[in-house]
């Protein structure tokens, strides 16, 4: 399993950033405790051979 680290912050600093386990064909909803994230994304870091798409 890899992880992303999403952030409604910077990234570098990090600030309001959450690192989240990611699973290949998998979706992860922004609900629950990472509604904070909910629009608000504005940096995202992922691992080498994972490709992310995000969605309104």
């Amino acid at each position: 399993m890899s992880t992303i680290t999403v952030c409604a912050g910077t990234i570098n600093p990090p600030n309001g950033c959450v690192t989240i386990p990611v699973v290949s064909d998998d979706c992860t909803d922004f609900t629950g405790g990472l509604s904070f994230l909910n629009e608000e994304v504005s940096n995202v870091q992922v691992p080498d051979g994972f490709v992310c798409s995000f969605y309104e």
